[in-house]
């Protein structure tokens, strides 16, 4: 039997095969894979307790409780496809270092990182965002209970303390019901919880290869029901990429990020109110993407044109949030408010983007049970957000402003009601459904009248239902099904990028839509093995896709008539007794163009570009008194770059490795070193692709092989 990981690559050039043929082909693939991986679940031993994904240790699936469906629910009984990492998953043997070190080992989930803080990583889910240029697209982001994701559907993840984060909760497949504009998959992302003593002071230093060190100071405590976490740090990095133009081994892609970032717990109107507040200022340069002649000859530099035009970005984001949890008439209210400030200055090879953004939103929802025994629960609510972008683009005069060519005000308006239910049939099944509707409205006051006047609005609505059952197959083994839409608008920033030239928003440019069928299993055996499985199909129509116009080196966006995701994901983890354990996960995501026809060329048929196919990743671990040791292999497969599938990167796997020993007293702290090589064996490898790119700029590429050595130490 062929391995998952060994696979035909990507044909180049013209198929072979017709489109239709090549389709059916890759259904029965899927279909057949995923049979087989069913068998083999269904005929392992009878499951007696449950394992967290998150850790050796063997904890039972029913003392998990996810909340990333807006609704508390087990994990055990959740019927879509949610996964979980905690505090020793995401920080033991880290340095905290990036999105991508704390998102391992999470099926369905792709981080293509692209060591450049100017564009950030790109992160997709089944195969939602993955040609997103900047910024996190398709993905819906949340950050301690507070939106990380705009009105206008985008993210921006630059004000996420990585050094404090305690818990990830992953939903993949469609959200919107609970979520929303773009929630083709959810991130939930949560602090961690203080230290249960009144006071205690927490310092981490990291310092690694090309320039890289991370400082961070955490006071936190608790008093009482008062909670309280206060985080400082700073982060350096030289980069790795050649400055071809000062040649004199100088580099270019440099980054230095400061984070303040705070939380309080405390009891208020018999209930709990969180405040959360954080502020990042960011200061990065952009190397830029490389063509195929120099990935082949491993030559990492930087491209001349960035370097020339100064392309950076400077960002000042600040973010303040009120949630409430606490009883009501009838049942438990949930209530929270929120507000943002972001100033970005964005010289790019074309332009220089000045854009002052400012942001805020209240939601209010009710949970409340009814039936016998609180057979079924109910949650209702509704959400309204605001953005205000005031943006004005420049001419780029080597990293300088130039003459003004777009000046306008854009906002964002958006209104969403929605209503949730949880039903229990009996006592083996468990029916979870729930439907939004979204109503954005868009409108920019166009000031540079040179042109014209090009302002205007544009309305986006949409209803997104959703539906999953879980039935209890066993007695730790359950089965799921689940149907959903979803929608994603384009953001503020691909409206006015008309390839045109004109200002205002792009009137040709239009949401697009999916619909998601998946089904799976999960459980556990012999309390050594847990394991999820699924299988998804997702039609979507108006697909957004970027393209990029010859001589102007900028990403615009345009609709694909329509395209299909579809795919297996597989997680399993081994607890193998005397502290060792085995994490691994293997996702396949088939995306293709199903009816898109652009610039006189049909791609129907065509591989969609940006996302692996193919993605595994194995995690050993062993844990000892007084030492922890972690081994990290990921195998990515080709990835196509272009809609017409003449380009594809090399296929590439990475051997990781980590060690944290236990902390011991010195003086009056504790420590704990901290030592990890990434990229052992040294590979040339295509990090990140960039979509469509002009002159075959294709390839983001990773560094080589790279070191960090630091301390954990805390004031007990």
């Amino acid at each position: 039997m062929t391995h998952p990981l060994h696979h035909d690559p990507v044909r180049l050039g013209p198929r072979t095969v017709s489109a239709s043929s090549a389709r059916r082909s890759r259904v029965r693939q899927v279909v057949l894979a995923g049979f087989a991986l069913a068998l083999a679940l269904a005929n392992l031993p009878a499951p007696l307790a449950g394992q967290e994904p998150d850790s050796s240790a063997v904890i039972p699936l029913d003392e998990i409780e996810v909340t990333v469906l807006r609704t508390p629910i087990l994990l055990g009984e959740v019927p879509f496809a949610v996964s979980v990492l905690g505090t020793s998953a995401l920080t033991r043997g880290k340095a905290g270092l990036s999105i991508e070190e704390a998102l391992q080992g999470l099926p369905g989930v792709q981080v293509q990182n692209r060591y450049n803080s100017a564009v950030g990583e790109r992160i997709s889910i089944r195969g939602f965002g993955a040609r997103s240029q900047f910024g996190v697209r398709g993905v819906t982001v949340l950050v301690d209970g507070i939106p990380a994701t705009l009105p206008d559907g985008q993210s921006t993840l630059d004000h996420l303390d990585l050094g404090t984060l305690g818990r990830v909760e992953a939903l993949r497949g469609p959200g919107s019901s609970a979520y929303g504009n773009g929630a083709g998959g959810v991130l939930r992302f949560e602090t961690r919880r203080a230290a249960d003593q009144p006071f205690r002071q927490d310092f981490s230093t990291i310092f690694g290869s090309n320039g890289m060190s991370r400082l961070q100071a955490t006071a936190n405590g608790a008093s009482g029901d008062r909670e309280y976490l206060l985080s400082a740090s700073r982060f350096n990095y030289d980069g790795f990429r050649i400055n071809p133009i000062a040649n004199d081994g100088s580099l270019y892609g440099g980054a230095r990020r400061l984070h303040l970032n705070g939380q309080l717990r405390s009891p208020a109107a018999e209930g709990e109110l969180v405040v959360t507040a954080n502020l990042a200022n960011l200061d990065g340069e952009n190397p830029g993407s490389l063509n195929d002649s120099l990935m082949a000859i491993g030559d990492r530099r930087s491209h001349t044109g960035s370097i020339f035009q100064q392309t950076n970005k400077k960002v000042t984001q600040g973010q303040l949030g009120f949630a409430w949890t606490g009883p009501a008439a009838a049942g438990e209210a949930d209530i929270s408010a929120w507000g943002l400030f972001r100033n970005l200055d964005n010289p790019i090879p074309s332009a220089v983007i000045d854009l002052k953004r400012t942001a805020a939103g209240a939601r209010g929802a009710l949970r409340g049970e009814a039936g016998e025994s609180g057979q079924f629960t109910w949650n209702l609510g509704g959400e309204l957000a605001l953005q205000r972008d005031d943006r004005q683009n420049h001419g780029n005069a080597r990293g300088e402003r130039s003459d003004l060519r777009l000046d306008q005000l854009e906002n964002v308006r958006t209104l969403a009601f929605f209503g949730q239910g949880d039903l229990r049939l009996g006592e083996r099944a468990r029916l979870v459904g729930g439907v939004r509707y979204d109503r954005l409205n868009f409108s920019v006051d166009d000031s540079f009248l040179s042109n014209g006047d090009d302002s205007g609005d544009r309305l986006m609505d949409a209803i997104s239902p959703s539906v999953g059952l879980h039935v209890a197959a066993g007695s730790s083994v359950g089965l799921f099904a689940t149907v959903g839409t979803s929608f994603e608008s384009p953001t503020t920033t691909e409206l006015a990028n008309d390839p045109s030239g004109r200002g205002g928003f792009n009137p040709e440019l239009n949401p697009q839509r999916s619909l998601s069928l998946e089904a799976g299993a999960r459980g556990v055996s012999g309390n050594r093995f847990a394991y999820e499985f699924s299988v998804f199909t997702t039609s979507i129509s108006d697909a957004l896709v970027p393209i990029e116009v010859p001589d102007i080196d900028r990403t615009f966006y345009a609709n694909a008539g329509s395209a299909s995701h579809q795919g297996f994901e597989a997680a399993f983890t081994l607890a193998a007794g005397g502290g060792a354990s085995l994490r691994a996960t293997y996702s396949y995501t088939d995306a293709v163009f199903d009816d898109y026809v652009a610039r006189g060329n049909d791609y129907g048929g065509n591989q969609i570009p940006g996302l692996a196919p193919h993605r595994a990743e194995a995690i050993a671990s062993l844990d000892q008194p007084g030492w922890f040791a972690e081994l990290r292999l990921t195998r990515v497969s080709a990835i196509p770059v272009n809609d017409v599938n003449t380009a594809e990167t090399d296929p590439y796997q990475l051997l990781d490795v980590r060690f944290e020993l236990d902390p011991v007293p010195v003086g009056a702290l504790d420590v704990a070193p901290v030592a990890g090589v990434t990229n052992i064996f040294d590979t040339l490898y295509t990090a990140s692709v960039v979509v469509n790119a002009f002159g075959r700029r294709y390839n983001e590429p990773g560094p080589g092989r790279s070191f960090y050595v630091g301390l954990r130490a805390g004031l007990p």
